[in-house]
């Protein structure tokens, strides 16, 4: 169950794949792609929160500098990380 068809999935992917890496990558692909008969609820609710942080992250990236699960001096890491300059 997604709200977003394979193909746009795909093409977000495609987007950020030098943000995120290929190890990262991976492990997004591998929770989108569930089988719903098999499934859980919980694997489901992962899987569309996945296709929702794809679309979000290639947003920013289009908008400006994006950085993915970038560690900072703090104990865990940002999910992602945005900054766009703004010329007034």
């Amino acid at each position: 169950m997604s709200i977003f068809t394979r193909r746009e999935i795909k093409k977000r992917l495609d987007s950020i794949a030098s943000i995120v890496g290929k190890k990262r990558l991976r492990r997004v692909v591998q929770t989108l792609n569930i089988e719903g008969s098999i499934s859980n609820e919980k694997r489901l609710i992962e899987s569309l929160a996945t296709a929702w942080e794809v679309a979000i992250v290639s947003a920013f990236a289009a908008s400006g500098d994006t950085k993915y699960e970038k560690k900072y001096q703090m104990e865990k890491s940002l999910t992602s990380f945005f900054a766009i300059r703004i010329f007034h």
